[in-house]
């Protein structure tokens, strides 16, 4: 201290704010990858072990493996109206930023 200047931050040091929580985060995991990637691929491992034996209660159908076999639930002709009235809304809708609308208001 024999140049004058004392430990205690002056005026004109100010303390540099810390991190946002996220950025510290990132930086953590940044700084640690290996240690995050040994440990999500072991607890993925593990799951694919464990999961028959947490899926005890789970059913799969042997009809829901079978494409095809379902019936469409709307005809072809719904379909075709459908996109018919996207058509038509999409046509409206651009007629109407460009100032164009005849529909009555």
């Amino acid at each position: 201290m024999a140049d004058g200047k004392s430990d205690t931050p002056t005026e004109k040091e100010t303390p540099k704010p810390k991190p946002r929580p996220i950025v510290r985060l990132g930086i953590f995991l940044i700084s640690h990858s290996f240690l995050v990637i040994v440990i999500c691929c072991t607890a993925g491992v593990l799951a694919l072990l464990l999961l028959p034996v947490l899926a005890n209660n789970t059913y799969i159908s042997e009809n829901a493996l079978m494409p095809g076999s379902a019936s469409p639930m709307i005809s072809n002709q719904e379909v075709l109206d459908g996109n018919k009235l996207v058509k038509e809304l999409t046509n409206l809708n651009s007629n109407i930023w460009m100032g164009e609308c005849k529909c009555p208001l």
